[in-house]
């Protein structure tokens, strides 16, 4: 029966790929198009304080932010960065080079979908212990 398996190097796993360049490059520039046009709702007087100096057009509590001000932005950020366990150990580190791809259990969106429903509603503390239960 061995004769009729296929034979693949163990290890080998392709890197998840959902969309194309060009499909990635127009997510972003819509992004940026909402960004700059349309802005987001700010709750921190800060983080309002901050945008409006690097450039943000601010109104009340909407930022509308440029795309230069966001690719400046980008350009600043660290290109890796590693995540550590809860004993300070260093377990995963993202980069630009790095293929691999990470999914997390983490409930961590404000609504679900009920799993017995299949209705949306606000996340509780169940469905966290509930995800907990799953991943472990």
């Amino acid at each position: 029966m061995d004769n009729i398996r296929p034979k693949v190097a163990m290890n080998q796993i392709s890197p998840l790929k959902v969309l194309q360049e060009r499909q990635c490059l127009e997510i972003v520039e819509a992004a940026l198009r909402v960004l700059e046009r349309t802005g987001c709702e700010v709750k921190s007087a800060e983080a309002l304080a901050i945008l409006k100096s690097a450039g943000a057009r601010v109104d009340g509590t909407r930022a509308r932010v440029p795309a230069c001000v966001v690719e400046k932005a980008l350009r600043s950020a660290p290109k890796q960065i590693t995540i550590y366990d809860t004993e300070g150990n260093p377990r995963i580190h993202l980069s630009a080079r790095n293929s691999k791809t990470y999914f997390s259990s983490s409930p961590g969106a404000t609504n679900i979908v009920d799993r017995h429903t299949n209705t949306s509603r606000y996340g509780l503390y169940s469905d966290v212990y509930e995800a907990g239960l799953v991943a472990a």
